[in-house]
């Protein structure tokens, strides 16, 4: 008896993580095919094609940078489009970390949690609310 051994022959795709991908996981401190933060991430969130990021960190750094080299300096919070990987504009001044993030079931409030109490020279005690559509810092104010 033969048995028929079929191989199929697949080319193979070098496929880096979407934004999607990564949401929940995590990534190691290499080099990275995409934009890195200098200290932890601790909250993603997404909406309308934008990934927010926010954490400990207060600088991102372009793809294949090492550490202390081309930084942008961001506080605690960076945002990227889902579809290029490239930072968005969206740059709010939190003098904290931020340790959690949900977005509104519509889409167009990211809501941010963490030790902060202010946000842009706001006083906002841990919690502040952005528009996702301009950035704008929200009038919600649960403090």
């Amino acid at each position: 008896m033969y048995a028929l051994l079929a191989v199929a022959v697949v080319p193979m795709v070098l496929q880096f993580p979407t934004a999607q991908a990564i949401e929940g996981g995590t990534l190691g401190g290499e080099n990275q095919p995409m934009w890195q933060t200098n200290a932890s991430v601790w909250a993603l969130a997404t909406a309308h094609g934008v990934l927010y990021a926010g954490g400990d960190f207060t600088s991102i750094r372009p793809p294949g940078s090492p550490l202390g080299t081309n930084e942008v300096a961001v506080n605690h919070i960076a945002a990227f489009d889902t579809s290029t990987g490239n930072p968005v504009s969206f740059a709010p001044d939190i003098d904290g970390n931020i340790r959690s993030m949900t977005v509104s079931p519509d889409g167009s409030t990211l809501y941010v949690g963490g030790t902060f109490s202010h946000v842009n020279g706001v006083y906002r005690s841990d919690a502040a609310a952005f528009n996702t559509s301009t950035g704008a810092l929200t009038a919600w104010n649960p403090g």
